[in-house]
């Protein structure tokens, strides 16, 4: 059943294929294999092929996680003496789980990263705008130095920014910002 729902060419269906031997052997000496789901050595093909399924797909192959597979398949194989003894099939399964779920909180804090680098660039992006519109409204059409209003619409838009981002708008720090803003204008 699981055979039919692998792709012929996907990774998974050599790691399945492996098994299949030593999956007969333990299913004709424990008929409890059929009717336990959680029998150790179908809770291993499970794991096996839902990973295989989930995280190697055609589009998706990850090397890292191949060889966690190949090698709780292999230890399973060399490892099943056919004396009933499941051991075997819980350490490779135990073992590719601490692995799988190492990847998975790996994934999940590059994906935490990622979002928290998005707010912080919708963040920047926010504070800069900001700046910029607190700089137009306090400069106007103040006769300015070139100088001067270069060096406000770039080094001083930049402290406006670090002030929104660090503070908050309604802060006392951005609040002197601006009271510096308007009389680095006054000055010039």
């Amino acid at each position: 059943h699981l055979q039919r729902e692998i792709r012929d060419d996907a990774p998974a269906a050599a790691l399945v294929k492996r098994m299949q031997l030593t999956l007969l052997r333990v299913a004709l000496q424990d008929r409890a294999f059929f009717v336990r789901p959680n029998h150790p050595a179908r809770k291993l093909l499970s794991t096996v092929s839902e990973t295989a399924a989930k995280w190697l797909a055609e589009d998706d192959f990850d090397p890292q996680l191949l060889t966690p597979l190949q090698e709780a398949v292999t230890h399973a194989v060399k490892n099943y003496e056919g004396n009933g003894n499941l051991e075997v099939f819980e350490q490779s399964n135990k073992q590719l789980q601490a692995h799988i779920d190492t990847q998975v909180r790996r994934a999940e804090t590059l994906e935490r990263r990622h979002v928290e680098a998005a707010r912080g660039k919708e963040k920047l992006e926010a504070a800069k705008l900001r700046a910029e519109q607190v700089l137009t409204e306090t400069v106007g059409e103040a006769p300015l130095p070139k100088f001067t209003r270069a060096l406000l619409n770039q080094a001083w838009a930049d402290v406006l920014t670090l002030s929104f981002l660090r503070h908050g708008e309604g802060s006392e720090e951005w609040n002197r910002q601006i009271d510096v803003t308007r009389q680095i204008v006054a000055a010039c």
